[in-house]
């Protein structure tokens, strides 16, 4: 569960209910993102490192747009 980090939640059962009523009202949040071809987008094994932080923004570019990650490690 991500909130293991702030809260101590085993579950996202376990949250409590203004964090689930802000989650279905923001739907950035509430419904999930999927890579592009339904794939995954790196995969790497046997790492001594943790994501911490990902953050995904749309950017607007003369030849389309592009989804930028922002990954903290």
């Amino acid at each position: 569960c991500p909130s293991k980090t702030f809260g101590g939640f085993d579950s996202t059962k376990d949250l409590p209910d203004d964090v689930i009523t802000f989650a279905r009202s923001h739907p950035a949040m509430y419904n999930p993102v999927f890579p592009i071809n339904n794939r995954p987008i790196m995969i790497k094994t046997d790492v001594n490192y943790q994501f911490t932080q990902i953050v995904v923004d749309r950017v607007d570019a003369e030849d389309g747009q592009y989804d930028v990650m922002f990954i903290g490690t």
